[in-house]
């Protein structure tokens, strides 16, 4: 049977919709739903405005009054309700090895003090809590402005030498994305051989409810062995203090749900005229999921998830 014309226009709606979501950077959403910080959040919150309404219900009792203890017996039935669906959400889309993360308890108790002060006191508590959240989150997009989301396998940037000899070479280098570099931009090092240096921010617990498990940004070229040879500015933020890395070095640090990880691809002979891709590609050895940053004479890497 043939759609209806408005069921073909919500069709598409709902697909230019979810281009424009990747478009602005959002290709963590779908997953952020096995995230099980989330469905602990929301499970926990509701079960403490769930006891909220009990303790409410318990004052009405003692006052007498029929109505407002009626009331708080079936907020609290609605509420204890959405919370055992939370769980059951958090036990059926949840990864079972996310469920043993030391850290869920204490964040359970949080979000359960916070429902539990929401229903108590909702005007005295609400204004700060939704301060805090608003802090919280512009924090957020701050620290991670300038970082690409690596949902996937993708290219990052190819490098076309116009001229190679003496030690030196001359070229310029595309960005398939953009984030704090140019996405072209000319460049003359003395180099024979090669690599593309990223960082990489795989963000942990509930920074990735917002910002996404794994971002990307290009910081430089490097030689072949690691040297780097060439830096281009990025912006300065918070998650930069928080796992600071030695400048012009390869490394790692990590931070409080944050690692930071910065690394360079393999480095190839330069030939004139002849470009190099640099990608993201599925790293079947380290497990499923896993990326790992590549050097190609082939245009044929891939352009994105």
């Amino acid at each position: 049977m043939a759609s209806s014309p408005l069921a073909a226009a919500a069709k598409s709606a709902a697909a230019e919709a979810a281009a424009a979501m990747r478009e602005a950077g959002f290709r963590h959403l779908p997953r952020a739903f096995e995230n099980p910080y989330l469905w602990t959040a929301i499970g926990a919150f509701f079960l403490g405005a769930a006891l909220g309404q009990v303790l409410r219900s318990f004052r009405a009792a003692r006052l007498r009054r029929a109505r407002a203890e009626a009331r708080a017996s079936a907020l609290a039935l609605c509420f204890l309700a959405c919370a055992v669906a939370s769980g059951a959400a958090l036990l059926v889309l949840a990864p079972k090895a996310a469920l043993a993360d030391g850290l869920l308890p204490y964040w359970a108790g949080f979000a359960a003090l916070v429902g539990l002060a929401a229903d108590l006191a909702p005007r005295a508590a609400g204004i700060p809590l939704c301060a805090c959240a608003l802090i919280a989150c512009f924090t957020l997009a701050s620290g991670v402005a300038g970082w690409l989301p690596l949902s996937g396998p993708c290219a990052v940037a190819r490098l076309f030498p116009y001229t190679v000899g003496e030690g030196r070479f001359l070229g310029e280098l595309e960005l398939y994305e953009r984030d704090t570099v140019p996405t072209l931009q000319r460049l003359e090092l003395p180099l024979e051989r090669a690599a593309l240096v990223v960082e990489r921010l795989e963000l942990g617990g509930p920074l990735a409810l917002l910002a996404g498990a794994r971002r990307y940004r290009v910081v430089g070229i490097a030689g072949p062995e690691g040297a780097i040879a060439a830096t281009f500015p990025a912006r300065v933020s918070l998650l930069d203090r928080l796992a600071a890395l030695p400048a012009a070095t390869l490394g790692e640090a990590r931070g409080p749900f944050a690692v930071r990880r910065r690394e360079a691809s393999e480095a190839l002979p330069l030939t004139p005229l002849e470009p190099i891709v640099f990608a993201f590609v599925a790293d079947e050895d380290a497990g499923a999921g896993a990326l790992v940053l590549t050097a190609s004479t082939t245009e044929r890497a891939p352009r994105g998830p």
